[in-house]
């Protein structure tokens, strides 16, 4: 695919579901030099993408019978968020890592 749509499939509405991820996949597949297996790179997608829409989910189904069920349910809505939010930004850097290793191991001459 184009360049345009490695900047775009981030920010088109529904396309934006899986393109990043397919993008990455095929970084991760040509850096590696072969068709390795790439689960790390779906695990980042789906943890980032349950960072962004569990919480929302969650949020949207907390009972609000007092100021205080809703603060405290919020709370833990917010703390699940950023945990996986912290895990997919952990996934991520494992495969930045790879890729930059894989890329310098290469003869570019």
């Amino acid at each position: 695919l184009s360049r345009g749509w490695t900047f775009w499939g981030w920010l088109c509405p529904i396309v934006s579901l899986w393109f990043p991820c397919q993008v990455m996949l095929d970084i991760y597949r040509t850096s590696a030099g072969d068709r390795r297996k790439a689960g790390i790179v779906i695990a980042w997608w789906l943890v980032g993408l349950g960072a962004t829409v569990i919480p929302g989910i969650i949020g949207a189904r907390l009972p609000q019978n007092s100021p205080d069920d809703l603060a405290r349910g919020a709370t833990v809505v917010a703390i699940i968020g950023l945990l996986a939010a912290i895990a997919s930004a952990y996934l991520v850097s494992v495969i930045i890592y790879r890729i930059s290793v894989w890329q310098q191991q290469r003869d570019y001459s």
